[in-house]
């Protein structure tokens, strides 16, 4: 139990130092749930059957799959981990009868599949 509370007590610092906040360190799932698909309902008509928020997908195409080393293709529903930076390119903000809205756009410029 001491040695899992200095290892846990090493993590933090080491985040610290770093400038990574507690939330840097965990993975959160974009997963849309079945409120949030339902909030972009019209009509009763879903706009979309996506379980991911649009502008979350990134293709590669040869030239990228070739400098990240993927000379084989994986198979469908293979799953990645992706290590990236990436640059803020533009940020919105703005505000109506409908509610506040927020966003911003992020390019990747460096990458790791693992």
């Amino acid at each position: 139990m001491a040695l899992h509370k200095e290892l846990e007590a090493e993590v933090t610092r080491t985040r610290k130092q770093s400038g990574m906040s507690e939330r840097d360190a965990v993975l959160v799932s974009m997963k849309r749930t079945k409120s949030e698909k339902k909030d972009n309902d019209e009509g009763g008509v879903s706009i979309t059957e996506n379980d991911y928020p649009y502008g979350l997908s990134v293709s590669l195409e040869k030239e990228s799959l070739d400098k990240l080393g993927i000379t084989t293709l994986p198979e469908i529903g293979d799953t990645f981990t992706l290590t990236a930076k990436v640059k803020v390119t533009s940020i919105s903000e703005s505000a109506s009868e409908d509610g506040d809205t927020k966003s911003a756009s992020l390019q990747i410029t460096d990458m790791k599949l693992a």
